[in-house]
């Protein structure tokens, strides 16, 4: 008994500090595994054996392909392109709504918001408009748009991995979609005609 009571008093302490964000998460992240090593919760050998798992190993590979596309231009086309297209700012927050939907379909959630983020503050700088009501849309529509695919997002990753282990079947690529895609695009219109007028318009 005193050994969960031990480890919920860490598993508590953890996500305090995650929440509390005052410190780096990979660093909170990892003094946390050395105490459980030290406490003998977890073995050396078994230490880091999460970083071999095939879902880390997808994420991973997702954010390098999600780098090449920084690198090679293309979000950069897609800022030009906008720029030219839009002449509002509804139209724009429906437009990169639906641009981060599908990008973070195919790449880690975290991933297409960062490569939009830059494109969007800047054309809301641009058009003198407050940011405030584009950024949380954009937030939501990566998060929805991870529900599409296999690989948009984790937790789609490691259920196809467990099911795998349990039925020697994984889910397909698309299999998500079917629930996904309706889900997400009626959820990016609930956020640019209903929840973007509940968004706080702050001060710049």
């Amino acid at each position: 008994m005193s050994d969960q009571i031990t480890i919920s008093i860490l598993l508590v302490m953890l996500v305090v500090f995650f929440i509390w964000g005052k410190f780096r998460y990979d660093a909170v992240s990892l003094i946390m595994l050395s105490v459980f090593v030290i406490l003998g919760y977890v073995s050396p050998s078994n230490a880091f054996s999460g970083l071999g798992h095939p879902a880390v190993v997808t994420v991973a590979l997702v954010l390098l392909i999600s780098k090449g596309l920084e690198v090679s231009g293309f979000i950069s086309f897609i800022g030009q392109k906008l720029e030219k297209a839009i002449t509002s700012q509804f139209q724009f927050i429906i437009v990169i709504c639906f641009i981060t939907a599908f990008l973070s379909s195919f790449m880690n959630n975290i991933g297409a918001m960062a490569m939009l983020l830059p494109i969007a503050l800047g054309i809301c700088k641009k058009m003198k408009w407050n940011p405030s009501k584009v950024l949380m849309p954009l937030a939501f529509s990566s998060i929805l748009g991870g529900m599409n695919t296999k690989i948009g997002t984790p937790p789609n990753i490691i259920i196809s991995e467990i099911r795998a282990e349990y039925t020697s079947s994984p889910y397909n690529f698309f299999d998500f979609s079917y629930i996904g895609i309706p889900v997400c695009f009626f959820g990016i219109l609930f956020i640019v005609f209903l929840g973007s007028k509940l968004i706080a318009k702050r001060k710049e």
